[in-house]
């Protein structure tokens, strides 16, 4: 008869380690808690003590310097709990093969291919003005009227070819092979100058190709010309007749100075997990989570941990998937850094940002270092004072008149 009532009320199979097992089981009879089925094991003690009576040996554990371990879990509440999870997994599925089977009726995917010279996004946009579009019924599309739009709209069309395989809407086309797709003579109006990526002294310089407008123990400015891809040619008279153009090739160093700021929060946060949660089934169609809800939770802030889930079609580009997934309650504690903490934030930054330059053949001569602090952020400013390849390529561009210039290379730091 016990057993059945403990069954009921539910109970566990536990271990008892540690200082004092024996004065563990003492106090509990004192206590009037329950433990049966007491047996020596190579760890310690296991026993049988009900659900109610395991919430309450919590002062008797951290008294007697014992340790608690869970091994089974018995009775109706952990039965329940199982099968509640079962019930939201099945209902799940269900949900998930019914939102399968509406999806097969649907466009969830658009692709062109064969396409040079015509932009995708230019055929999509004409697509759309004739109602085709992503998350559209499959028995609206009328696939010979959509080639001959796409033929009539875009002359450099030769042949298209539109079909639907499963989810997805496919426009193969061909364009005409006599388009010219780049004028061949703009790429010989290109040329490349070697500019100063910051203001410094030039320590070293050797050219191979360009002219140079600069020579060892010059000062520069950001961005001034260091070595031109734009030769003059000059005739006997001593007269520029023509120029060439090239891409300037060069080796310089300059050395100079770099400011660098860094900045990190005066107030640390620490992620604490309440013990709180809800699952909850699941379910995914591309990107997009939804959750079926039997219940609302209210917390403010949680995590989430996906404890199971089913996918299918496997390798398909849109993909379902169902399963479930549990929301943990979170809170934060927020606490001031101590200048030490946050000093070796700001440090590690630094090394971190001088690791790099490093690796970029910069080396770093010396260092000016300031801290400020104003209200919850922390400021390091830094001065560096540094010597490398600090240079950059930019394009110019010659024949029409123009004075384009596109810096190409990006900042080095």
């Amino acid at each position: 008869m016990l057993k059945i009532i403990y069954f009921f009320r539910g109970y566990l199979k536990i271990m008892v380690g540690g200082v004092a097992p024996e004065r563990f089981m003492n106090l509990c009879a004192a206590k009037n808690i329950m433990l049966w089925n007491i047996h020596e094991e190579a760890q310690g003690y296991s026993m049988y003590i009900t659900l109610k009576s395991f919430w309450c040996i919590k002062s008797i554990v951290r008294k007697t310097s014992t340790r608690v371990v869970v091994l089974k879990r018995i009775g109706l509440p952990f039965l329940m709990k199982k099968i509640k999870k079962s019930i939201i997994l099945f209902l799940g599925i269900i949900l998930f093969l019914i939102l399968f089977l509406i999806s097969q009726l649907f466009i969830w995917q658009i692709k062109i291919t064969g396409n040079v010279s015509i932009d995708s996004k230019l055929i999509k946009s004409c697509m759309e003005q004739e109602g085709v579009h992503i998350k559209m019924q499959k028995s609206k599309i009328d696939t010979d009227h959509l080639e001959k739009t796409l033929r009539k709209n875009f002359p450099e069309i030769t042949w298209v070819s539109v079909y639907l395989s499963g989810n997805e809407l496919h426009v193969h086309i061909k364009e005409n092979d006599k388009i010219i797709l780049l004028d061949e003579t703009e790429k010989d109006e290109i040329y490349q100058d070697i500019c100063a990526l910051i203001p410094g002294t030039i320590e070293y310089i050797v050219t191979r190709k360009g002219t140079p407008y600069v020579k060892k123990g010059m000062h520069v400015e950001k961005e001034d010309i260091l070595v031109s891809g734009k030769i003059e040619v000059y005739d006997n008279d001593g007269n520029i007749k023509e120029y060439q153009y090239l891409s300037a090739d060069a080796d310089i160093i300059i050395s100079g100075q770099i400011s660098k700021q860094f900045e990190t929060s005066s107030e640390k946060k620490q992620k604490i997990y309440t013990g709180n949660y809800k699952d909850y089934s699941y379910i995914k169609i591309g990107e997009k989570i939804h959750l079926i809800k039997f219940f609302q939770h209210n917390y403010d802030m949680f995590d989430t941990e996906i404890l199971s889930k089913i996918q299918f079609p496997k390798g398909k580009s849109i993909s379902f998937e169902t399963g479930v997934l549990r929301i943990k309650e979170v809170k934060f504690d927020t606490s001031i850094k101590t200048p030490e903490e946050y000093k070796a934030e700001l440090q590690k930054q630094l090394e971190d940002y001088v690791l790099t330059l490093s690796e970029k053949g910069i080396q770093i001569i010396s260092k000016n270092v300031k801290i400020k602090k104003s209200m919850d952020i922390v400021r390091m400013e830094v001065i560096l004072s540094a010597k490398g390849r600090f240079i950059y390529t930019r394009n110019g561009y010659f024949g029409s008149g123009s004075a384009r210039a596109v810096r190409d290379a990006g900042s080095i730091y």
